[in-house]
């Protein structure tokens, strides 16, 4: 905006005080205004006027104000005609510039998208680039850029840029050190990156402004003249991150807390200040933790900086508690395969053939239970009945016996097929692209396929263990199982121990451009009285009565000594434990397993008698004459159950649970037979529902009925909450999603209180006191909490929605999961179309597994279009990050879940064939890519040529509260099992395993090998620069201001209106 001040008779000078210390000089009073020229303080969020001394984006409407952008009516819309809420139909401009008004003194602050928000404070880039000039001599007066690494600016991420003295050029680095000290000490920041460039390089506009965005995005996508970058300094993590035998047990000596101070602070920082002090920043915290975790064998807790208050306190604790690095025993492994190397475009053909082969596999162990449903009828097993003034056929006579005669089909096809194609699984290493490894793959995804619609059923019964053995696992009946297990013949399991975390017996090896990819198979061993909640890599011994602790991953041919409890990824020892004496009783254990498998029947004919309510009740209301009346029918008797499965689920947990009390219990047969049962019900029997409504509120009120204390204002994921321990948590006002907790250690039961607070994804709680309260905080994720974490102030982002909005909010997100449910009804009828009529209603075998092979392809064609037509929807179309209400975007976040698990995709994972259905979803996929596990918001998602993504999880967004921030994801390398990437650049050649990459940061290797991997803090969102500078008022009516919205430095430059304030 430019403004002129010469008929202001006096200099005044504002009360407020900005970070730097500064005061603001008056440009304007309202007196002094044209006629008709009205200037407005409104908030930029929510268009309203805000009061005298409110800091606020400046409108101005009058004479002088321009039409607008010449022949770009959606922006000068947005621009030229904004109204303020509640008021007259006035138009105002949006000038960008943020002031406030002071005893009839309008004050300029500075631009509303250079504002830079820490911890819900605001701080203007001008504070800061006028330290950071002041702070050495070596930086040249007038060419410092100070901004946010993205356009919000609410991460504590501050990046600076300077021009560096030609005679500084060597000393950069100790430039750079007085300017991250000068700026904690004026302003209270911790600067995330310090960029040192030439001189005369600088972006600047024609009249000499400092552009901040472009000077960023020139930044971010390497066309700056660099000197010297902060970045090179920040270690923060090593070779340990990849758990690589040979490199595991590193060596770090007592500097290495300090440099990684250093790289945070700057050499010349004071150890004995506290982190507020130093700057520290809510994002900054994460990085730090990070940095220590990776590079000490300590599992630092979130709290940490509030338990060590200064670095001197934080490294005495941190080198008098690591843990004990494990030995490592890998024998050399036979290569096998290297020979039959197949070019890839052929190579995914067999694999398209294969995963056509596995639908017709997958259709035959249906066929089966369809014709013997379809003899039962027609041998009349069914009675018809009056109900509701008309008849009804009442077909729930044969249903118990369609269900278990799928599911053991489909076990038997398994097992044939892994008998037939592997044989036994042996400890070797094969060349991917090779026979062998297309074995492993086939075999593999009919075992991904049977977990999912057979062993999640089984899961913690004599049944899954019996299977195991039957598939070649050597695991002792006495054993629990409750994950999976994959590469049967490679396992070993003894007496007495519990499985709580899947079992994978293979690891990718690197794939560059001179090495080709490998897959090596190790075999795993676990002891006596072993508990494993973490991941045991391949190669693994752990020995008699030791503990893989949650998110936890024991290094590949790690030997785990007895009686020990591992933490860590890479895992280390943390503590000894002592000698379980008490011995499990087989009569208890057959008793156990009996009863389990009596609930299971109980459980089928539970099901079939809600379907028979259903059929009795309102199937004759249904029109029976249309034409898809059939598939109507049954999709509606299927949500009729869920829906009757929560009355149940509460009923069931009463009558076996009762209500649960803090305090010392005694485990019996019946008790740990009832809480199985309870959460059993509650997850498989709601398990459809959840997946297609988990993120509306209903789901609240259905924990508070199971006895859970939780208010209507938290957001929950209400998979996690199981009836056996819902009874022992209090939340309120709180965001928890993809998270685990435990309210069970040792013999006692311990409360667990969540209050205000934002849990992160794969976060584990376990309570060592009661209560463990978490209150007003962020726990970040892939944290392990065990002691109690409690702030004094609230996080700003702590939602501050009324009762009243939130019915509102609900009443929108019902009537969008009902256009859903709608939705997903709509992608079956093509299907049905097809059986019905384009295959004439098969009656043979040979005519119906092909026919319904194609009519499940067509149902993953047609979701995969309408997920896609849902995507371009819901998602920005923005390559900037981008926020938004956690309701708008839970809708596509079920969709994209829903699809995953219910379509073929999971047929054809790790195929050419999976690579296609993530580009025409809008991913950006380079060649030779191999793609396992989840992915969501394909647009935003990117994978670089030979990539590996083995069982991770991708994803462009991350939620605090309830706002979801979207940007991109781009990976490359090899993922390894339990990789979670949430909006982040991954360059590294090897990530993982059970390692969490959060927010909008590189994480890439480092050229020396001797050197520790590092975070690059660049989005790399490669986004073009504007180099285009308006000349004149004229520039408006021609156009030229096209990117202003999407980021041009100086709004002031694009408009230059003068209103001739004075």
């Amino acid at each position: 905006m430019v403004v002129f001040t010469s008929n202001l008779h006096e200099t005044k000078i504002s009360s407020y005080i900005s970070s730097a210390g500064t005061s603001f000089v008056a440009v304007a009073h309202r007196s002094s205004l044209p006629d008709g020229q009205i200037i407005k303080i409104v908030s930029p969020e929510t268009n309203e006027e805000l009061k005298d001394g409110d800091i606020g984006e400046i409108w101005v409407s009058g004479p002088s104000v321009t039409r607008g952008y010449y022949r770009k009516a959606a922006l000068t819309k947005e621009v030229f005609n904004a109204k303020i809420i509640d008021s007259t139909t006035r138009t105002f401009l949006r000038t960008g510039d943020l002031g406030f008004f002071e005893d009839d003194y309008l004050y300029i602050c500075g631009r509303h998208k250079d504002l830079i928000i820490i911890n819900g404070e605001n701080f203007y880039p001008q504070d800061i680039e006028s330290t950071a000039q002041n702070a050495s001599e070596g930086v040249r007066p007038g060419c410092v850029a100070a901004f946010s690494r993205h356009d919000h600016g609410d991460d504590g991420n501050v990046e600076l840029v300077f021009e560096v003295r030609k005679s500084h050029y060597e000393n950069a680095d100790e430039t750079i050190d007085q300017i991250r000290k000068k700026v904690i000490d004026n302003n209270g920041i911790a600067l995330s990156r310090i960029v040192a460039i030439k001189e005369r390089t600088i972006l600047k506009t024609t009249s000499g402004k400092i552009q901040r965005r472009a000077n960023r995005d020139a930044l971010h996508t390497n066309q700056l003249k660099i000197v010297q970058d902060s970045k090179a300094q920040h270690i923060t993590t090593n070779k340990c991150r990849i758990i690589d035998a040979d490199k595991v047990n590193c060596h770090n000596n007592d500097d290495a807390f300090d440099k990684i101070m250093y790289s945070f602070f700057g050499k010349t920082f004071d150890s004995d200040l506290n982190w507020d002090e130093l700057g520290m920043v809510s994002m900054m915290s994460i990085e730090v933790r990070d940095a220590i975790n990776d590079r000490f064998h300590i599992v630092l807790d979130p709290n940490c900086f509030d338990t060590y208050p200064t670095p001197i306190m934080l490294k005495n604790f941190v080198l008098g508690n690591e843990g004990v690095p494990l030995q490592t025993h890998l024998p050399a492994l036979k290569m096998i395969g290297s020979g039959t190397t197949l070019p890839w475009w052929l190579f995914g053909c067999i694999q398209g053939l294969c995963s056509i082969l596995l639908i017709l596999v997958f259709s035959f162990s249906i066929v089966p239970a369809y014709f013997i449903g379809k003899r039962m009828m027609d041998s009349n097993t069914y009675s018809t009945t009056p109900v509701l003034g008309g008849a009804v056929n009442l077909t729930w006579v044969w249903f118990p016996a369609i269900i278990p005669t799928w599911m053991m089909s489909l076990s038997a096809s398994v097992l044939v097929l892994k008998w037939t194609i592997i044989g036994k699984y042996k400890a070797n290493e094969v060349s991917v692209l090779s026979l062998p490894y297309l074995q492993w793959w086939f075999v593999d995804r009919c075992v991904e396929v049977w977990e999912f619609w057979v062993g999640r059923y089984i899961l913690n019964t004599p049944l899954i263990n019996l299977f195991y053995f039957l598939m070649g696992a050597k695991i002792d009946w006495t054993t629990s199982v409750d994950s999976f297990i994959r590469e049967f013949d490679l396992v070993k399991v003894h007496e007495n121990s519990s499985i709580e975390h899947s079992i994978n017996c293979r690891m990718f090896g690197e794939w560059n451009e001179t090495a080709h990819p490998t897959l090596r198979f190790r075999p795993i061993v676990i002891g006596c009285k072993c508990t494993v909640k973490g991941m045991v890599s391949l190669g693994a011994a752990v020995e008699d009565g030791s503990t893989i602790s949650k998110l936890s991953a024991v290094p590949e041919g790690a030997i785990v000594p007895e009686l020990s409890e591992i933490s860590g990824s890479p895992g280390f020892v943390t503590a000894k434990l002592k000698l379980n004496g008490v011995k499990r009783n087989s009569v208890s254990q057959i008793m156990e397993g009996g009863l389990k498998l009596l609930w299971l029947v109980f459980e089928l004919y539970l099901f079939f008698g809600a379907v028979f309510l259903g059929q009795y009740l309102w199937v004759s209301r249904l029109p029976q004459s249309w034409r898809y009346a059939p598939v109507l029918q049954w999709y509606l008797l299927i949500l009729w159950f869920n829906f009757i499965s929560i009355f149940t689920s509460i009923i069931i947990k009463w009558i076996l649970i009762g209500k649960r009390r803090p305090g010392p219990v005694k485990e019996t047969v019946y008790r740990k037979v009832a809480d199985w049962a309870a959460d059993w019900h509650y997850q498989k029997s709601l398990g459809l529902l959840v997946d297609l409504t988990r993120h509306i509120r209903l789901w609240n009120i259905v924990l508070m009925m199971h006895g859970m204390d939780i208010d209507f204002q938290s957001t929950i994921n209400p998979y996690i909450w199981l009836p056996s321990k819902v009874d022992l948590v209090k939340q309120r006002k709180s965001f928890m999603n993809v998270a685990s907790f435990d309210t069970k250690k040792g013999n006692k039961y311990h409360l667990l209180h969540i209050e205000e607070s934002s849990i992160g994804a794969c976060v584990h709680l376990e309570p060592t006191v009661s209560p463990l309260c978490i209150s007003r905080t962020v726990v970040p994720p892939y944290a392990y909490v065990k002691t109690s974490i409690e702030k004094e102030t609230k996080d700003p982002r702590t939602p501050k929605t009324s009762f009243a909005c939130l019915i509102w909010q609900e009443v929108i997100m019902s009537l969008r999961y009902t256009i859903y449910l709608v939705l997903i009804f709509g992608t079956l009828l093509p299907s049905y179309e097809l059986w019905m009529y384009g295959f004439g209603k098969p009656s043979s075998i040979w005519a119906a597994v092909p026919a319904l092979a194609s009519s499940l392809i067509l149902h993953t064609f047609v979701f995969m279009i309408l997920l896609a037509v849902s995507e371009r929807l819901m998602l920005p179309n923005s390559s900037e990050l981008s926020k938004h209400p956690a309701n708008a975007y839970a809708l596509y976040n079920n969709m994209a879940w829903n699809f995953q698990a219910y379509s073929l995709q999971r047929f054809v994972s790790g195929s050419p064939l999976c690579n296609l259905i993530v580009m025409v979803l809008g991913g950006q996929l380079e060649s030779h890519t191999i793609l396992f596990g989840r992915i969501y918001e394909f647009s935003k998602f990117s994978a670089a040529a030979r990539t590996i993504a083995d069982s991770c999880h991708t994803t462009s967004h991350y939620v605090v509260f309830n706002e979801v921030t979207i940007g991109h994801c781009r990976v490359s390398g090899v993922l390894h099992n339990f990789t979670y990437v949430s909006n982040a650049t991954l360059t590294s050649t090897m990530s993982g395993p059970m390692r969490a990459y959060i927010g909008d940061t590189k994480y890439q290797d480092s050229t020396d090998e001797g050197q520790s991997l590092e975070l690059d803090y660049d989005i790399n969102l490669n986004m073009g620069i504007d180099q285009r500078e308006p000349q004149d008022l004229n520039d408006i009516e021609n156009g030229c201001t096209d990117d202003n919205k999407d980021g041009d430095d100086d709004f002031e430059d694009d408009v230059m209106i003068s209103t001739n304030l004075a």
